[in-house]
């Protein structure tokens, strides 16, 4: 992975000067000033600053030293390689708007580390829970479908997995005219996609990871080697959540509970119970149990044009409102 630490060498990373109020509250990082708080959690906090000389706005990132799994590193470095490849590729240019910007990085002379990033709107879980029964419309959750395969489709293409996909690690950009630019975030756990690379790097192999719940049987297995198909996994998770409201695994917490549970899931019975499953959900799930269909990108792009061909069936426009517009 040197090809990736290497990338990075041109953004600042030495030791910033950090300037305290009287309550040892850190009020400027370098050039950025801490406005607010945003939120916290075991990785450390996320501040909301300011660029004294630019007027940059951002979100500022701290994983404290000593935190167990320190992964903001790893993060900053992925997206950052990821952007390069994109950005010099015509034809993947686009997935580009998938990812946040970065702005700036650093670390503190005992070794904690920050980021600066664009500051995003409100995460998907946040506006499916302002929605009338915290539920999305069909056409939301098929447009979130649609995106959520398009977003995840560049970083597969750069051969890497990103390995916690859920609503929550979506976010919508803030400004007015951008409430349909989703961004994927949190790429703490990412993972080159053993499928492309026999000898692949992963910081964290070994240890299970990813949110139980919309995670794939087989990322969830001892000695689990991660590829692309975990994260079209996790989307179909998500979108059959979207779609029905529920997961039938939903409230457990017992690993091997949710692993059968998932492994026997039949949409027959699920729709007989009352669900309402769009068809292309079950395309969608017999491409994903058929290791034939496992062709990187190929995957990606016949369940695209299977959403394509559905959404033109039911005459769903993208001229349609979304739920949060």
């Amino acid at each position: 992975m040197d090809v990736i630490n290497n990338s990075c060498n041109e953004m600042s990373q030495q030791n910033c000067t950090i300037v305290y109020n009287n309550n040892n509250y850190p009020q400027w990082v370098d050039n950025w000033q801490i406005v607010d708080f945003i939120n916290s959690g075991t990785f450390g906090k996320i501040f909301h600053v300011i660029n004294s000389y630019t007027n940059v706005v951002g979100a500022m990132k701290i994983e404290y030293v000593g935190v167990e799994f320190p992964l903001l590193t790893n993060e900053i470095n992925h997206i950052i390689y990821i952007q390069n490849i994109l950005i010099n590729d015509y034809n993947f240019k686009n997935s580009l708007r998938y990812l946040p910007h970065i702005f700036d990085r650093g670390s503190y002379a005992d070794g904690s580390v920050f980021c600066v990033m664009e500051l995003l709107g409100p995460d998907l879980l946040q506006l499916k829970n302002q929605q009338t029964s915290c539920q999305f419309t069909l056409w939301t959750s098929y447009w979130l479908l649609r995106e959520m395969i398009r977003a995840i489709r560049g970083v597969h293409y750069c051969g890497f997995v990103h390995r916690d996909i859920k609503l929550a690690n979506f976010c919508i950009r803030k400004e007015c005219n951008e409430k349909r630019s989703l961004v994927l975030i949190d790429f703490g756990l990412i993972s080159q996609d053993s499928s492309c690379f026999p000898n692949y790097f992963d910081n964290l192999k070994g240890k299970t990871v990813g949110t139980l719940c919309y995670s794939s049987c087989q990322s969830q297995l001892s000695k689990a080697k991660p590829t692309f198909v975990d994260d079209l996994w996790s989307i179909f998770y998500v979108s059959l959540e979207n779609f029905t409201g529920t997961l039938p695994w939903k409230t457990s917490n017992d690993k091997n509970l949710v692993y059968n549970m998932k492994i026997n899931l039949n949409l027959i019975n699920l729709q007989n119970s009352g669900c309402h499953i769009p068809h292309v959900m079950h395309e969608i799930y017999c491409l994903l149990l058929n290791p034939l269909e496992h062709k990187r990108l190929y995957l990606h792009d016949k369940i695209l044009s299977l959403i394509d061909e559905e959404l033109r069936i039911l005459e769903f426009h993208d001229t349609l409102l979304l739920d949060w517009e």
